[in-house]
Parts: structure tokens; C-alpha cells; sequence
């Protein structure tokens, strides 16, 4: 899609923004609130950065009837703090691909152990919020697999195929954490099947 068309014809002010960036990738992602034709939608935003240039724009946008979906939702998790952290609480860059990967694995392997921590929080759609450990089913396969992760701000995010290996639904899930355990976990999910994202996955 050529830039300026899309979302940006239709968007407004922008009302939430985190953002993670990979400086071993030289990419980004943001969790982005804002109004599409005046209307909420929710936004994970991709960018790739190659000699001082932006090379890649993969925008996921949740809207009603799309999983879960509550912008509100999202708008009152304002007060979470995302920011970087001391340096005695990040977790390596291993331990955050580490965790994205023990997340999304555990839906098909009920052997996996995610490091949740304690109080961990997830937050689905915007619209339920519930422990990390509950309401993960069983026999869930997830492909098409790519990460990033910011040691910095000790977040790492997840874009995948939510139900294949080559086909599922389009879907990021964030994860925060501190001392090597994930606290916040932040999804959103396109409720239409994908046979890509369009993009390479993770090697």
C-alpha cells in the first residue's frame, strides 16, 4: 500500500502510544490508540530501519467485531508503566525471546512453563483482563512466528499466525518484564484467517 494511503487519510490523534524498539533488528513496534473516521481502533505498528531510512510499515489494526476488541480497554491501562527499566530488573534479550516463545508455546504443549511472575496480568482485545496462567487452551497451534525485544524497556512483542502453522488469525501479543518474570501481557487479534503475514519469519 503506497504510503499516505490507508489509515492515514482516516486516522486522528493519536490517545495511547508504547513502543519497544530492537536495536540488534533496528526495528520498532507500538501499541497505538487512536481514532480511525472517528471511531477507536487499536494499532500494532512495525517499523524496519536500514541506513538512517524507514524500509518497512506493517500496521495490525484491531476494530469492532475483531477478538475481544475494547479500545477503552487499553485507554485505562494508561497507568501501567512500560519505560525503561532500572538495570538490575531487565531481563536479557534471550530472556525476553525466551518467554514470547515459552507464551505461545504453551498453547500446544502444556509441559512449557512460561516465567510468569507474580500478579501477572493479561490484557486480551482490550476487553478482558485476566491472570497470565488462566484461559490458555490446549491444542493451539501458532506459526508464522517473527519477534522483537527491547532489553532497555524489557519488552518483547510476538506477531504470529494465532491457530497454524500456515494458516490462523493475524495477531501480536506484548509482553512485559521485570526481574526476569513477565507482569503484563497485551494482545490483539484480527478475527479474519491469514495464510501470511507477507512477511519473512523468524529464522
Amino acid at each position: 500500500m503506497p504510503i499516505g494511503e490507508g489509515l492515514w487519510k482516516t486516522a486522528g490523534p493519536v490517545k495511547l502510544h508504547r513502543y519497544l524498539v530492537d536495536t540488534e533488528q533496528c526495528g520498532t513496534m507500538s501499541e497505538v490508540v487512536l481514532p480511525e473516521d472517528g471511531v477507536d481502533v487499536i494499532m500494532g505498528l512495525r517499523l524496519k530501519v536500514e541506513s538512517g531510512g524507514i524500509t518497512e510499515a506493517e500496521a495490525i489494526i484491531t476494530r469492532d467485531g475483531d477478538w475481544l476488541f475494547d479500545a477503552q480497554g487499553y485507554l485505562d491501562s494508561k497507568d501501567q508503566t512500560w519505560d525503561v527499566l532500572p538495570e538490575e530488573q531487565r531481563s536479557t534479550r534471550e530472556q525476553l525471546l525466551a518467554a514470547a516463545k515459552a507464551y505461545f508455546d504453551v498453547f500446544s504443549d502444556k509441559s512449557v512453563k512460561p516465567p510468569f511472575g507474580e500478579g501477572c496480568e493479561r490484557l486480551e482485545g482490550g476487553q478482558a483482563t485476566a491472570p497470565c496462567p488462566v484461559g490458555i487452551p490446549d491444542g493451539v497451534t501458532i506459526g508464522n512466528r517473527r519477534y522483537l525485544a527491547d532489553v532497555e524497556a524489557s519488552v518483547s512483542v510476538g506477531i504470529v499466525l494465532f491457530g497454524g502453522e500456515r494458516s490462523g488469525l493475524l495477531d501480536a501479543h506484548f509482553f512485559r518484564l521485570i526481574d526476569g518474570t513477565i507482569r503484563n501481557v497485551h494482545s490483539m487479534t484480527v478475527n479474519s484467517t491469514f495464510t501470511t503475514t507477507g512477511w519473512p519469519e523468524a529464522p
